[in-house]
């Protein structure tokens, strides 16, 4: 039997994953000398975009833990780890699959059709060198030294890899404390911290290099997360709106002041058990239809959004020189935002439907563990 479904992490999961297609949507023209969304000196909120991955690792970690920690420890653990490994894998595979192939054709068929936009970056992100490391996700373990195809599938692999230490985490997490638990949480946070501050100059924007040391520390807090959840640690506050107001404001303010990376962190962690528990006024407004939706699309938004860049990427460029715009400005860079969101909602709605949805419960049916 399933345990009991946490709602309002679903929608948590549509918000994070709309704040990083903000944060490429601002990669994509400051770096093409288009300008900014925001003036990056004035405020992180679109430039540390990138930390939303971050939540996202430490949410995997609490929900891996809420199904299938009960399984793991009580009932047939060699079979529940098949299974575990199975329905992860027809999980995150396929839609994977999909946009690697989507950008074979891009990477065989722009060349032939518009060779004058390719430019030094196209033979980083279309290395063939790199694409057995794309398909077998070993993208985000320094197999090469840069992004490359999927510029955000190296998550993908970092938490893929990540799946199979989960179940030895669980078993060791189940003969320990809460207590304990908790000081091996915060050994794991100081972990990161120190990944950080030695390889990347306290930025936790860590992917192809240090990605997966990234998500196995978040993912470990996340399932002691969990451990708090289950034991109805400090209860009383998580469950209480102004707790959960508190947080949501120290996030933007955090972002706003370009706090240091390391700090969100704990924050998410925290945010997380707060919407785990509450069932006031952020519930409710976490269940509006709409949250609920993007929720449900987040993995295809954030593995769409991936080919929506490249396409807009080399587009731009070739665009400026033919019409000469220049920095954009205010109005074309509305017209920017919403053409690049209104594409990934679009295509994220069909391949949800048509690729995750379909072809993971295809292959369960055809293999079932």
């Amino acid at each position: 039997m399933r345990p009991p479904h946490i709602p309002s992490l679903t929608p948590l999961r549509g918000i994070a994953a709309l704040w990083v297609v903000l944060f490429h949507i601002d990669v994509c023209i400051y770096y093409r000398e288009l300008g900014s969304l925001l003036p990056k000196d004035n405020s992180g909120l679109i430039a540390k975009g990138y930390l939303w991955v971050d939540f996202f690792f430490v949410l995997s970690g609490f929900v891996i833990a809420h199904v299938y920690e009960t399984a793991l420890l009580k009932r047939r653990p060699l079979k529940t780890y098949q299974h575990f490994i199975w329905s992860r894998f027809t999980r995150i595979y396929p839609l994977h699959a999909f946009t690697l192939l989507a950008l074979v054709s891009f990477a065989l068929f722009v060349p032939l059709l518009f060779p004058t936009m390719l430019d030094g970056s196209w033979y980083n992100y279309f290395n063939v060198d790199t694409f057995a490391s794309e398909l077998f996700l070993f993208n985000a373990m320094g197999a090469h030294p840069y992004l490359s195809w999927n510029i955000v599938s190296w998550s993908i692999g970092a938490e893929w890899w990540t799946y199979i230490l989960a179940i030895a985490f669980i078993f060791a997490l189940s003969k320990t404390s809460t207590i304990t638990s908790i000081f091996f949480a915060i050994f794991a946070w100081l972990a990161l911290g120190h990944f950080s501050f030695t390889y990347s100059a306290l930025n936790l924007d860590m992917t192809y290099d240090f990605g997966f040391a990234r998500c196995l520390c978040e993912f470990f807090i996340g399932l002691v997360a969990y451990r708090c959840y289950r034991e109805r640690l400090c209860i009383g506050l998580f469950s209480h709106d102004l707790f959960f107001l508190v947080l949501s404001s120290a996030l933007v303010l955090g972002f706003h002041l370009n706090t240091i990376d390391i700090a969100f962190v704990p924050v998410f962690t925290l945010l997380v058990l707060a919407a785990s528990h509450n069932r006031g006024l952020p519930h409710s407004l976490l269940q509006h239809p709409i949250a609920v939706y993007l929720g449900n699309i987040s993995y295809s938004i954030y593995m769409v959004h991936g080919l929506i860049f490249h396409i807009f990427w080399y587009g731009l460029p070739y665009a400026n020189d033919h019409y000469g715009f220049g920095t954009l400005n205010i109005w074309q860079k509305i017209v920017f935002v919403s053409t690049f969101f209104a594409l990934t909602l679009l295509i994220s709605h069909f391949t949800h439907l048509t690729i995750e949805r379909k072809f993971r419960f295809w292959l369960q049916r055809r293999w079932s563990y």
